[in-house]
């Protein structure tokens, strides 16, 4: 029975991977030896509901947190999950019940740590907070590098700095954890790195031709290429240290490509249709404060002016019910309204209001709606939604409820928007300040993959259930 070593990159997109494999010798070498295959992510594919799935071998609808931080709010350092969700309850849980030695190090969100039978390491990722370790002599006997996640926005000033910092932050943790690796022949051994998501939400317009606010040459251009060939050079570092018996995982939470350049604006369309009440007349103030907001943003970036968006988000009292614009929709009057579980990206969702109907009228207003939303696909060639859907015909856990009633994937370059008195689909125009976005399909790379089965079609719920089987084979 060997060792399983676990490499867990945030953001490493399977098709990225895939095109630059001549590239990346070490992930060539998995491909060629084991296998490399795309791994899909959750619903919504963020990083928090995410890795908690990774953690725990249960979707969002089982462990209930779908949660993405909001940078607009004055106090999004301060936003943390209670880790009770899933404390115990995770795959180094059950490998230390086992009797496995465990070394974790980095999880991301699992802070404060817990007892293991090994050593576990965490820092704070939008929290503030030092590195944390079980047990805490550790911090002193082999001090870890900075832990836990990067929070603070780069302008384009800072780019520079923040490219390189992200690829230090990247070398330390790798020979930190290089070295621990070595000190004893750990059963299960776990890192993550949250270098390379955040990089490319910051970079990719300055990496990618096919952006349309791509810059031309400019000394970022090879940034996440870069720091790809980095994280190849660590899944390399790791290669070597297995023995005959071990294994090699090399996981992603999701991928990562182009953010969105064009929104899709939902409300409007639900209160043209009368399922949302908001103000229409041109004597509302609440009316005329959505229309300036929508002005504001867009005057801001054709003045590539978007850093100021948010400076002045974070001098507004309640800047989330303007951005959703929540500050104008009458909630009682509303029959539904676009969801804010997840961001700006292409996934989304219609929740619908608990007084508008139950029982069979709340049956017939979802698949109402769902027929003006199929209808309206259909009028653009099918070129807006991938797929829509009733959440209960695609989830049925205990916490089903933290979906929307309706749940939606929009086609690539298209986003999900709250605004309201706007054209069906305009411009981003927070595209040039975060430019990259997530994706459905991460990585799955392992370099022994006798135990697995059915490797072509892996998502995240399955990543609990093939590490205990290495683990045991």
């Amino acid at each position: 029975m060997g060792r399983v070593i676990l490499l867990g990159i945030d953001g490493m997109d399977h098709g990225f991977v895939k095109e630059h494999l001549t590239q990346l010798p070490n992930l060539g070498k998995l491909a060629v030896e084991g296998v490399l295959a795309p791994l899909k992510s959750v619903f919504p594919a963020d990083s928090i509901p995410a890795w908690i799935t990774i953690f725990t071998g249960t979707g969002p609808d089982h462990h209930g947190i779908v949660e993405s931080i909001d940078y607009l709010k004055k106090d999004y350092k301060s936003f943390a999950i209670n880790t009770r969700a899933f404390q115990g309850k995770t795959f180094w849980d059950e490998a230390s019940a086992a009797g496995k030695r465990v070394c974790v190090v980095n999880p991301f969100l699992a802070y404060p740590v817990w007892p293991v039978n090994g050593v576990m390491l965490s820092g704070p990722v939008f929290i503030s907070g030092g590195n944390q370790a079980y047990p805490t002599e550790l911090l002193e006997s082999c001090p870890p590098p900075s832990l836990g996640g990067i929070v603070d926005f780069p302008t384009k000033k800072s780019l520079t700095s923040f490219v390189e910092k992200t690829t230090s932050d990247t070398r330390e943790l790798a020979s930190y954890t290089l070295e621990l690796c070595g000190r004893e022949e750990w059963d299960l051994f776990f890192v993550s790195f949250f270098t390379l998501d955040r990089l490319q939400h910051f970079l990719w317009r300055y990496c990618d031709p096919m952006d349309p606010t791509h810059p031309g040459a400019n000394p970022h251009q090879d940034a996440i290429l870069d720091l790809y060939r980095s994280f190849d050079a660590v899944v390399g570092d790791f290669y070597r240290r297995l023995g005959p018996e071990d294994t090699l995982m090399v996981i992603s939470d999701h991928g990562h490509g182009m953010r969105c350049t064009r929104l899709l604006n939902l409300n409007e369309f639900l209160r043209k249709k009368g399922y949302l009440k908001a103000p229409g007349s041109l004597l509302s103030k609440k009316y005329w404060l959505e229309k300036g907001k929508n002005l504001a943003l867009q005057a801001l970036y054709r003045l590539r002016m978007e850093e100021y968006t948010k400076v002045i988000a974070r001098v507004i009292p309640n800047p989330k019910k303007l951005k959703t614009a929540a500050h104008a929709i009458s909630s009682g009057a509303s029959r539904a309204r676009l969801a804010d579980f997840a961001g700006m990206g292409p996934y989304g969702g219609i929740r619908i209001n608990e007084k508008a109907g139950q029982g069979e009228g709340y049956r017939q207003l979802v698949d109402e709606i769902i027929g003006e939303l199929e209808a309206l696909n259909r009028e653009h060639g099918d070129k807006l939604f991938q797929w829509i859907a009733r959440r209960g015909d695609r989830y049925n856990g205990k916490e089903i409820a933290v979906y929307p009633d309706i749940i939606f994937e929009l086609h690539e370059g298209l986003g999900v928007n709250w605004g309201l008195y706007l054209p069906l689909i305009s411009t981003n125009p927070f595209h040039r300040g975060i430019s990259g976005g997530h994706k459905t399909f991460g990585v799955l790379g392992i370099s022994n993959c006798s135990p697995v089965e059915k490797l072509d079609s892996c998502d995240l719920t399955d990543i609990y259930r093939l590490v205990m089987s290495m683990l045991s084979s």
